[in-house]
């Protein structure tokens, strides 16, 4: 099976800019769509370069704090991590129901 660096980047960059979007609209953050443009690309450029790297894929953790700082201007430490957690559960909700769909339709990972 072959996979392709472009789908790849193609895909996650819509999925950083839906979740940021929404995480946007759910903390009622004005922002430009550059911001959330800018962050995406840098997202999907981490989450590209963490799976060649191998065994330091952990550096994938730094997407939703990286994203977060881009995004908002916040100036407490409370709204920031609030925006964090909401992005992380929605990126992971998103993840997961895509997987279930899979899953059901019989695809393979």
């Amino acid at each position: 099976m072959v996979v392709y660096v472009e789908e790849l980047f193609i895909n996650n960059l819509t999925l950083l800019l839906f979740v940021q979007y929404l995480s946007c609209v759910l903390t009622n953050k004005n922002t430009d769509f550059g911001k959330i443009l800018i962050a995406a690309c840098i997202g999907s450029c981490i989450y590209i370069v963490s799976l060649y790297i191998g065994k330091y894929g952990y550096i994938l953790l730094v997407v939703p704090f990286v994203n977060s700082a881009i995004i908002t201007r916040t100036y407490h430490i409370k709204e920031y991590l609030v925006f964090v957690f909401i992005f992380i559960l929605l990126y992971f909700a998103i993840i997961g129901s895509s997987a279930f769909i899979a899953y059901l339709y019989g695809m393979d990972a």
